[in-house]
């Protein structure tokens, strides 16, 4: 994707709310969606609830990541995978009431599986955070 195909793409997503859907489809907040977009969280509510020209910069971010997650997305549909059967991480650790640190640590040794959606992050079936959970 060129820097003016990712801009043109950004703007779109904005514009007609498809950035809104994906949000709502990956079952993230707006903070959390915010967060994921490298801006602060007042700036992408406004995004959602009026018509904004975004910058060249931000608008190039925001196409580049569309396409990253509807391509991740596809892939675990490909692979019979639905992202609402999946919790991501900081969640995780929000409902284990655990630091994210922590999380990460239990991962790396082993103790549990997860899956890298890449610039989503890593997310984890809902049926092992009930593992986790007993």
């Amino acid at each position: 994707m060129t820097d003016d195909e990712a801009v043109a793409l950004g703007r779109e997503v904005v514009q007609d709310g498809r950035l809104k859907s994906l949000r709502e489809s990956l079952g993230l907040s707006p903070n959390a969606m915010a967060e994921l977009l490298y801006t602060a969280w007042p700036t992408y509510r406004a995004w959602e609830s009026r018509p904004v020209n975004l910058r060249k910069e931000t608008a190039a971010r925001v196409g580049r990541f569309y396409q990253h997650a509807t391509s991740q997305l596809q892939d675990l549909d490909h692979y019979g995978i639905n992202i609402r059967d999946m919790v991501p991480f900081h969640i995780v650790a929000t409902l284990l009431g655990i630091p994210q640190e922590q999380l990460f640590n239990r991962y790396r040794e082993g103790r549990f599986e997860a899956t890298d959606l890449g610039l989503l992050g890593l997310w984890m079936l809902k049926t092992d955070l009930d593992e986790l959970r007993r």
